[in-house]
């Protein structure tokens, strides 16, 4: 073969071998949706969300109507708070903080509705805001959840409801100490229609609370007074709790997906056998059970003229009395409840110091007496 012949071809080659290494960079360079002839990826998954990046989240908005139909919001805007706990103070301990926001994430939906987002891999928890036609909503959700799905659904409801078109579940729990019962409410307030339930700060939902009952009137204000220290609260849902005028409320707003659950310790004081309480309906429908519980041989009793059930059962070496409302309490409808057979608070060991530090005061004062008569 004529050596000129093969310069040229092996000349061919090297051209040849160089464009398509190019080729190959440019292609590596562009973005996935601009490489020509490829569609872009769908909603990411758990597995093929790189760990060390963090969690792509789909976010989908829509808008549902009064009748409850739901069609795609374009143009919302929504941030992420990116929520993570502080670390403790010293290595080893538990931090007692709540989580705080460390980032926060913007995005737009398209005309479809959706969103794309990347959590941080250090979330914790994610806080979605947006707006909808009455003012801002909320929705909390733990990354470990969006990694097994990652997609965030959140609507826009344009019907405004009020707290007739809430439901609650509550759970009471009482425990006999001495001169007082330890009390703990666990509530549930879920709304089942398709409106949004607002409360603004300066017109707060007032919790109900079990509370010391005088005739008709509700000691709720009072008890939480007396209660100062003792009283705490949790709670989970897109509210806050506020504290005003000696009682608590929530701040925030309500939908068929975004409910709340809260929970309340404080003290009920007594000073005899025999104690009345009350819980009013604050919202729609309330369901409620109580139970009192104490160590032998307290044999504390709930009773009811409403119409409740009763159990009564030993747990724990403990005496519990139990009782569920059969009928859901009414907006503004009290049930009163009466605590019976409660034990007299101890004073003995008031009692018995003070009749020591007496018996002291009388033999110092017949020492004295003594010295001054052999002086």
């Amino acid at each position: 073969m004529d050596p000129r012949a093969v310069r040229r071809q092996r000349c061919c080659l090297r051209v040849l071998f160089t464009a398509a290494l190019v080729g190959v960079g440019v292609a590596l360079a562009l973005p996935v949706g601009a490489q020509p002839g490829v569609d872009a990826p769908g909603p990411a998954t758990a597995d093929s969300a790189p760990v060390g990046r963090g969690t792509a989240v789909v976010i989908l908005v829509e808008d549902v109507a009064a009748d409850g139909v739901r069609e795609p919001a374009a143009g919302v805007d929504v941030s992420l708070d990116v929520m993570q706990t502080p670390p403790p103070a010293r290595p080893g301990l538990r931090s007692d903080e709540p989580p705080r926001v460390v980032q926060t994430v913007e995005v737009r939906t398209d005309e479809r509705g959706r969103a794309r987002a990347v959590v941080p891999a250090v979330a914790e928890q994610v806080v979605a805001r947006w707006r909808e036609p009455g003012g801002e909503a909320r929705l909390e959700r733990e990354v470990a959840t969006l990694q097994r799905r990652p997609e965030l659904r959140l609507f826009r409801y344009a019907a405004e409801g009020s707290a007739v078109d809430v439901q609650a579940a509550v759970e009471c729990r009482l425990e006999v100490r001495d001169g007082r019962l330890d009390a703990m409410i666990e509530m549930h307030l879920t709304v089942p229609r398709p409106v949004a339930v607002r409360w603004a700060a300066d017109a707060p939902f007032v919790i109900p609370m079990l509370a010391p009952l005088v005739r008709d009137a509700d000691l709720s204000a009072g008890l939480l007074s007396v209660a100062g220290r003792g009283l705490q609260w949790r709670v989970q849902g897109p509210v806050e709790v506020v504290r005003e005028r000696g009682m608590l409320g929530l701040v925030g707003a309500l939908a068929p997906e975004r409910d709340v659950r809260l929970r309340v310790a404080y003290g009920i004081p007594f000073d005899g056998p025999e104690l009345a309480l009350g819980f009013r309906g604050a919202v729609g429908e309330t369901t409620l059970a109580a139970a009192v519980s104490g160590l032998p041989p307290t044999r504390v009793a709930l009773l009811s003229p409403a119409s409740t059930t009763v159990i009564r059962a030993e747990q724990g070496g403990r005496r519990v009395t139990a009782l569920r409302t059969l009928a859901p309490l009414r907006h503004g409808e009290q049930l009163p409840i009466i605590v019976e057979d409660l034990p007299a608070p101890a004073h003995w060991p008031r009692r018995a110091l003070l009749g020591v530090a007496f018996g002291v005061v009388l033999l110092v004062v017949a020492g004295a007496r003594e010295l001054r008569h052999r002086g």
